[in-house]
């Protein structure tokens, strides 16, 4: 045997039993049980438990608990996704254990699915976990949510429904059931749920924002501000609450409350907020300054909701009307002028119309009032008889039900005719009924040959 084959059968050897010696070793050191994992994730060692877990999974790539624990430990270090992809391993295998117990994991699994945005398949886990626990009502509850984020209302309030019936003291599920019977517009449902949340959990601010609504709904005013002052407690609701106070506020025409109340709440809202609400409270935000004369103010937020959604409500239209503001300057002092200079404007109208006040009722955006006309035939005065004259000054057009309210108010008062004046327009269906009944419709063209007429006979004073 020649001395090359002898060294090289020496490496051989040599190699062959290092190989051995590090196999033993490994084979010694490395953990065979989950439970040093746990012990490692109870101390806090978590990247050595990571490391442990991923020895053993090298030894046995189908161990569930070393998976399960490998997840944990990712979990505990903010790894969201690694633990994700781990806890589908686990849920491939399905081999579970006192470690891995299946109810647990379905639940954690299902938690991180909803954390992803992956509705669907924590759907699966929470139908999978009704099989395994059907008394447990937080299952129905959860399933319920997520058809509810699906805008599946049916679905979601049948499984609230299933919740409660399992569990007749979870708040949350009365809750979430009486929001969806108030979406439905099914309002005594509503109350009934929304009631008994409250009675379970006095702090459910959701049943307290949406009883508020149903209040709000019957103009009982005084109790929708209770609810909402209460929900608004909560910060998830605040900015929801503040903006309901302030539409409550508008609707008694308390507009400086609301606009407190709306300011307050934009000054709440950060982008964690839903962009929806934000919208709507810059909405009734400018409404309260349209109503308040501040026009600058109300186009500043009309352009702002234009730019972060089109066509929303009448904002395209609101926007139109107004570029009249921009363009004149006797609309825009008709518009803004205070309460008091508007009552004399308004009278000089009166006079260049050849009337002359007898009384006056303040209306929320203008006057009613009642004239004397004088009637002349071949240049001899025959008689005087009263006249209404209702003066507004709003840019929405005037419909035919308000032409209808007004003649209903002639009727009333015992008056033949009348006029309405107003610094937009009227509808097509307004001006035809005009023809059939005695009302005078003066649009804003009229209006401004009126304005033009008093400036004119100012500059020559």
């Amino acid at each position: 045997m020649s001395i090359e084959l002898i060294i090289f059968l020496i490496i051989v050897n040599c190699g062959l039993f290092g190989f051995i010696i590090f196999f033993f070793l490994d084979s010694i050191l490395t953990p065979k049980r989950a439970e040093v994992i746990q012990e490692l994730i109870q101390q806090g060692k978590l990247t050595l438990a990571i490391q442990t877990a991923k020895k053993m999974i090298a030894r046995n790539s189908r161990n569930c608990d070393a998976y399960y624990l490998l997840g944990k430990a990712y979990q505990l270090e903010g790894k969201n996704e690694l633990a994700l992809m781990a806890f589908k391993t686990v849920n491939k295998i399905s081999i579970f254990s006192n470690i891995c117990q299946e109810t647990v994991f379905r639940r954690e699994l299902a938690a991180l699915y909803l954390q992803f945005g992956e509705e669907q398949e924590a759907l699966k886990e929470f139908i999978l976990l009704i099989n395994l626990e059907p008394y447990n009502a937080m299952h129905y509850y959860q399933i319920g949510k997520i058809y509810d984020a699906l805008y599946n209302r049916e679905k979601a309030a049948i499984y609230y429904k299933k919740a409660i019936d399992r569990n007749i003291k979870l708040s949350e599920a009365y809750s979430a059931y009486g929001r969806i019977m108030y979406e439905t517009q099914l309002f005594p449902d509503a109350k009934k749920a929304l009631s008994k949340a409250i009675r379970l959990a006095p702090d459910n601010g959701l049943a307290h924002l949406y009883l508020g609504r149903i209040y709000a709904d019957n103009n009982e005013y005084h109790k929708a501000f209770q609810e909402f002052s209460i929900s608004q407690k909560d910060p998830k609701l605040k900015l929801a609450s503040l903006i309901e106070i302030g539409i409550c506020h508008l609707a008694i025409d308390k507009i400086e409350d609301a606009q407190e109340s709306l300011e307050k709440a934009l000054n709440t809202a950060d982008e964690n907020f839903d962009p929806d609400e934000i919208l709507y409270a810059r909405y009734y935000l400018a409404v309260c300054y349209e109503k308040s004369r501040k026009l600058d103010e109300a186009i500043q937020l009309w352009e702002a909701i234009d730019m972060q959604r089109k066509n929303f409500r009448d904002v395209p239209k609101k926007l139109q009307l107004y570029q009249v503001v921009g363009t004149n300057d006797l609309i825009k002092e008709f518009l803004t002028m205070p309460d008091e200079q508007f009552e004399k404007i308004c009278r000089q109208i009166l006079k260049i119309q050849k009337y002359k006040a007898l009384d006056m009722e303040v209306l929320p955006q203008g006057f009613l009032f009642t004239v004397e006309e004088h009637s002349r035939k071949n240049d001899h005065l025959l008689r005087k008889r009263p006249r209404l004259f209702k003066i507004l000054r709003i840019l929405d057009d005037i419909d035919l039900e308000q032409v209808r309210g007004f003649h209903k108010q002639l009727i009333m008062k015992n008056i033949r005719n009348g006029c309405m004046l107003t610094c937009g327009q009227f509808t097509r269906s307004a001006r035809e009924f005009s023809k059939t009944h005695p009302i005078e419709l003066l649009d804003k063209d009229n209006l401004l040959d009126i304005l033009q007429t008093i400036d004119a006979s100012r500059a020559k004073e």
